[in-house]
């Protein structure tokens, strides 16, 4: 039997190994994925909570356990992008519970971010750099959690310092709307960590979430079905409610813990199918929603040939 290799985004050609994500996805629950997990919590998944009533379970499963989320303290989140969605991603985790969350952006603040609830940031703020600031409110919310501010470009990092970072994250969430960046991050990480890719539309009237996973689901590159950053349409600066910015961090954040939990436990998600990886979030009544509010969710496929997420056999 010829063994099956896949060739890695750097040019390096290794025999390919199912990611522990990739069993999860296909339905495995015997395995404990979650890498990074501290050697200090030891604390089992709590049982089922008690059913007020019976004939109306709130779970399709009896046998769910509820989400003990401590079971996440100190595990390691990269965070790409601290401006709208970013911002209230990072708080969001941080309210959530302890964990440490490394922040990239080198943008500084105008009095603009501040206005409309547009991002976390205070008016006392403005002209600090982002993640510098978002350290200074998340810790002094939440003085549980810790906050690493790199104040850089992504594309200005070296590709050794940015993997380093992807190998010790439980998750990574990609908030910046650089085209050129997003892809980088994408060929970088796609082998190494779960990726969630998330932005908002036009006036935040709806966003996206994509989610990768290695060798388990689409790279961006394919889910969007693009070849190079000039295919990628980004709004810059586009003003928005902060509530719909809200909403669609929210969703983010929500998928985020939901991954991590599976990977500790090997317990199967159940909040959405997870043969879809493409969350579409209508913040309004439109064609693609028409009743309203929710989320749409698809299926990226791996396009034939792909040199990041397709496996070749040599």
């Amino acid at each position: 039997m010829r063994k099956k290799l896949v060739k890695l985004p750097g040019g390096k050609v290794v025999a390919f190994r199912p990611a522990p994500i990739a069993k999860y996805l296909a339905g495995s629950t015997s395995t404990t994925l979650m890498q990074h997990r501290p050697a200090s919590v030891s604390s089992p998944p709590l049982p089922p909570a008690p059913q007020e009533n019976p004939t109306h379970p709130t779970t399709s499963d009896s046998n769910r356990q509820v989400m003990d989320i401590s079971i996440l303290e100190e595990a390691n989140v990269l965070i790409i992008g601290c401006g709208a969605v970013g911002s209230y991603i990072a708080h969001l985790l941080a309210a959530v519970t302890s964990l440490v969350i490394t922040i990239i952006d080198f943008d500084i603040i105008e009095y603009k971010h501040t206005q409309g609830a547009r991002t976390i940031f205070e008016a006392g703020q403005v002209r600090k750099k982002k993640v510098y600031a978002a350290k200074e409110k998340i810790e002094r919310d939440y003085p549980l959690s810790i906050v690493n501010p790199y104040p850089y470009n992504v594309l200005d990092l070296p590709a050794i310092v940015l993997t380093q970072l992807a190998k010790k994250a439980a998750v990574v969430i990609n908030a910046i709307d650089s085209g050129d960046g997003m892809l980088r991050i994408n060929d970088l990480f796609y082998s190494i960590v779960e990726v969630l890719y998330v932005a908002a539309h036009r006036a935040a009237a709806s966003g996206h979430i994509i989610m990768t996973a290695p060798f388990a689901t689409a790279c961006l590159r394919c889910c969007m079905d693009i070849e190079s950053a000039d295919d990628i349409r980004t709004l810059h600066a586009e003003p928005g409610l902060g509530v719909d910015i809200r909403i669609i961090a929210h969703h983010c954040v929500t998928i985020a813990l939901e991954l991590m939990f599976a990977k500790a436990t090997g317990q199967p998600i159940e909040r959405w199918d997870v043969t879809r990886n493409i969350f579409y979030i209508a913040n309004r009544q439109q064609q693609h929603s028409p009743d309203g509010p929710g989320v749409i969710m698809q299926q990226g496929h791996k396009r034939p040939g792909c040199p990041i997420c397709s496996t070749a056999v040599v």
